[in-house]
C-alpha cells in the first residue's frame, strides 16, 4: 500500500478514524492475535491467582479443651507480612509481563499497517528489541507507580508524557531512557493534539467497555492504530493511505 505524502493531519479525530478504517480493512489479520494475546494475560493472571491463594493461604489449628469433639477449636493461623509480599509482588509480575507481551505486540502491528506492511505471525511476535522495551516499561511502571502514591496526578502526567516510548523503541530502535526521553519531548511539543487524541481515546474505549465488554476486541486495536498515527504524524512521517 503506497505511503501518504505526509500532509495527513497531526489531529486525534484524523487519527481515530484513521485507526477505525485500517481496523475495518484488516479486522481479520488483527482480532487473531490480539484474542490470542488477551487469551495469554487471562491464563497468566488465572496462574498468578491460584500460587497466590497457595502462597497465602494460612495453616488451619485445632486445639483440644476436653476429650470429645465438642471441646475441639480450630482456626487459620496467617501465613505473615513476608509470604502475602512474595505472594503480590509474584501475582503483578505475570500481569506484568502477560500486558508486556499483549503490548509489545500491537504496538509491533500498528507500525506494520501504518507503513502499509502485511500483519506476520513472524513479525508480530519478533523478539527484536524485546529488552530495551521491558526495561523502558519496567522504568515507566516504577515512575508512574510512584507518581500515583503522590496524590495521583503526578502518576497521569507520566503515563501521558511516555505514551510514545514504546513506538520510539520498537520503531526506532532507541536505547530505553532515549525513546521514553523522546516520548516526553514529543509531548510537551504537542501537548494540544495529544490532549485533544487522548480523550477521544477514552471515549472510543469507553463505548468499547459499554459493550459488555466485548466492544474492547475492537475499541483497542482502533486506539492502538489510532496512536502510531499520531506518533508518526507529530514527527512530520507519512503513514500509508
Amino acid at each position: 500500500m503506497p505511503m501518504g505524502g505526509g500532509n495527513q493531519p497531526a489531529e486525534g479525530a484524523a487519527a481515530i478514524k484513521y485507526g477505525w478504517e485500517k481496523f475495518k480493512a484488516n479486522w481479520g489479520d488483527i482480532v487473531v492475535p490480539v484474542l490470542i494475546g488477551f487469551a495469554v494475560v487471562v491464563v497468566l493472571e488465572i496462574i498468578g491467582f491460584v500460587i497466590f491463594g497457595a502462597i497465602t493461604s494460612g495453616t488451619e489449628r485445632c486445639v483440644n479443651f476436653g476429650t470429645t469433639s465438642a471441646g475441639r477449636v480450630c482456626g487459620t493461623e496467617s501465613v505473615g507480612l513476608i509470604p502475602t509480599l512474595f505472594g503480590i509482588a509474584f501475582l503483578m509480575t505475570l500481569i506484568f509481563i502477560g500486558q508486556f507481551v499483549l503490548n509489545l505486540i500491537v504496538i509491533r502491528g500498528s507500525l506494520l499497517l501504518i507503513k502499509g506492511e502485511k500483519l506476520t505471525t513472524t513479525q508480530l511476535i519478533s523478539m527484536e528489541n524485546v529488552g530495551p522495551y521491558a526495561i523502558a516499561s519496567i522504568i515507566v511502571a516504577l515512575l508512574a507507580g510512584v507518581g500515583i502514591l503522590l496524590c495521583v496526578l503526578p502518576g497521569l502526567a507520566v503515563l501521558f508524557f511516555t505514551h510514545f516510548y514504546g513506538y520510539f523503541v520498537v520503531d526506532k530502535k532507541m536505547a530505553p531512557m532515549d525513546a521514553i526521553k523522546a516520548s516526553v519531548e514529543l509531548v510537551k511539543n504537542n501537548i494540544g493534539p495529544v490532549a485533544i487524541f487522548f480523550l477521544l481515546s477514552w471515549v472510543v474505549m469507553l463505548v468499547g467497555q459499554a459493550a459488555c465488554g466485548i466492544g474492547v476486541i475492537v475499541a483497542w486495536p482502533v486506539v492502538v492504530i489510532a496512536t502510531g498515527y499520531m506518533y508518526k504524524r507529530l514527527q512530520g512521517e507519512p503513514v500509508a493511505a
